[in-house]
């Protein structure tokens, strides 16, 4: 559905307005469930495509926290045809982790570690993920601050093993709107803060020379739940799971800006 709106949106503008990565959850238990999401993620990222050429630069498999052994040796498997797809279609392909510092820790070993290392060596680029760098942040800045740090660790670790190891940073943001997770009280969504996180980042990215994927492109509004109007319950209304978009969806179905004449120019 995101491939698809993104292609729409920029089939309407007449040029590539935002370019995005489709990204693929895998089941930890059922194999049959992942080999078929991840079909239906190539299929989904080829028909966006179609709609507007270059929408979909990337397909980025999501590793779950929990992997077991067999688990390990499907996905390696499959890598392989992931990466004769990826040849023959133009779209890179790689893998997102919330667990890049235990890969990239000289002290820890594991399964964890084995698989980061192997799909660095194999696929186009790593993901990392670095949403609990963010969960003792007061305010943007404090957040880009942290989140750079951790960029920078996690890229030396990586390429311990892998000299030219493309990582990207993802899974950060700021909700324009709810109380976001965390361990803040104070950390509460605004609009005027999800600009100043973004174009701060932006910045850092710039002089750092680091490829960033925003955190949300869009609103995601199932994430929350409207019928839970208990304040403290970040499921329901007053949580911020809903709305770390840059775009938001309006009454008629289109997509606009939140903070209008910026646009992505600044990530």
């Amino acid at each position: 559905m995101i491939a698809t709106a993104a292609a729409e949106l920029n089939r309407d503008e007449g040029r590539l307005v935002v370019t995005i990565s489709q990204g693929v959850n895998l089941d930890p238990f059922d194999s049959m469930l992942r080999l078929r999401v991840i079909e239906n993620a190539l299929h989904s990222a080829a028909h966006a495509n179609r709609i507007f050429p270059g929408t979909v630069w990337g397909v980025t498999v999501k590793m779950p926290s929990s992997i077991t052994p067999e688990f390990l040796s499907q996905v390696q498997q499959k890598a392989i045809s992931l990466r004769l797809w990826s040849n023959k279609s133009g779209i890179k392909v790689g893998t997102s982790t919330v667990s890049c510092e235990a890969a990239t820790s000289p002290r820890l070993a594991g399964i964890t570690k084995r698989i980061v290392k192997e799909f660095a060596d194999q696929l186009d680029y790593l993901c990392c993920d670095l949403r609990t760098e963010l969960s003792n942040a007061v305010d943007p800045l404090e957040a880009v601050k942290k989140v750079g740090s951790a960029y920078n660790r996690y890229v030396e670790g990586l390429r311990r093993f892998n000299s030219t190891a493309q990582v990207i940073m993802t899974g950060s943001g700021w909700a324009s709107f709810g109380k976001m997770d965390g361990n803040k009280p104070t950390r509460m969504g605004k609009t005027s803060d999800l600009h100043k996180y973004w174009s701060e980042l932006g910045k850092w990215a710039a002089m750092e020379q680091a490829q960033v994927q925003i955190f949300e492109a869009f609103d995601q509004p199932w994430k929350t739940n409207p019928q839970i109007q208990d304040p403290n319950d970040l499921r329901g209304i007053f949580g911020a799971g809903s709305h770390y978009g840059w775009w938001k969806i309006t009454p008629d179905q289109s997509y606009v800006e939140k903070i209008q004449g910026y646009g992505l120019s600044i990530i």
